[in-house]
């Protein structure tokens, strides 16, 4: 079980971290048509953005070398498992319910979001601007909402701060066994965790921000460009981030 706990960890996190890599760094835009980017827009993505890849990074080292020191001891473990604050008593090898659920949200999240880059190509950049030869897409998710890219990050988010987060599950729902992750239920390193914690929920917040504000910004942009084809995409998909909502 300690290495499902682990893989769950592993997995989200590398698919969190390939979604929020931009997939076009050559591509440049060569028209922004003055656009009025959100606050603090360059710096959460060139700065904020990578600071929060990095911290997340750490809790699913933790949970590997705890797996790997449980699944395969030697007489380095048990100075492994005091180092990283592990206690059988209170962080269990076995997932809870949440954690579970947490990965599976950030990994279809990640998943949803790298179809995004796939479907737009090399017009998706992290950048707002127009490149050479761009054209307004309007095919497979963009067909639901106008900015579902953005609609995953949130999913994403979520998931993994359902991970960190959520409470043992057999402890406060009476469901089956299991504790969350690393930065929530270790003994040790609380500095530490703190410390990523605060990183992450902070480049994570950024992230919602962008996500909620950066939409309005581009649809006038692209309106801008496009005029009326893309005056007949919003005709035909009225919603922003979530269908029937916004």
């Amino acid at each position: 079980m300690s290495l499902l706990k682990a893989g769950l960890q592993l997995a989200a996190v590398t698919a969190y971290r390939t979604s929020l890599t931009n997939p076009n760094p050559s591509e440049t835009a060569t028209k922004t048509n003055n656009v009025k980017k959100p606050r603090f827009d360059d710096l959460i993505i060139g700065a904020l953005l990578p600071l929060g890849n990095f911290a997340i990074v750490l809790p699913a080292l933790a949970e590997m070398l705890i797996a790997l020191a449980l699944s395969f001891p030697s007489p380095y473990s048990p100075r492994i498992l005091s180092l990283l604050g592990y206690n059988h008593k209170t962080f269990t090898a076995a997932p809870s319910v949440f954690y579970v659920a947490g990965a599976l949200l950030a990994i279809l999240g990640s998943m949803g979001r790298v179809h995004c880059f796939r479907v737009l190509g090399k017009h998706f950049t992290f950048n707002i601007g127009i490149i050479k030869d761009h054209v307004l897409v309007t095919a497979g998710p963009y067909s639901w909402v106008r900015h579902p890219s953005y609609t995953f990050a949130m999913v994403q988010i979520v998931g993994l701060a359902l991970m960190h987060t959520a409470p043992d599950s057999a402890t406060a729902w009476g469901l089956s066994a299991g504790t969350g992750s690393w930065l929530r239920e270790a003994d040790a390193c609380k500095a530490v965790r703190a410390i990523i914690a605060v990183l992450w929920g902070f480049s994570a917040s950024c992230i919602l921000k962008l996500a909620v504000e950066r939409p309005p910004v581009e649809d006038a942009f692209l309106h801008r460009e496009f005029g009326k084809e893309w005056e007949e995409y919003a005709r035909r998909v009225k919603y922003r981030l979530i269908p029937g909502l916004y």
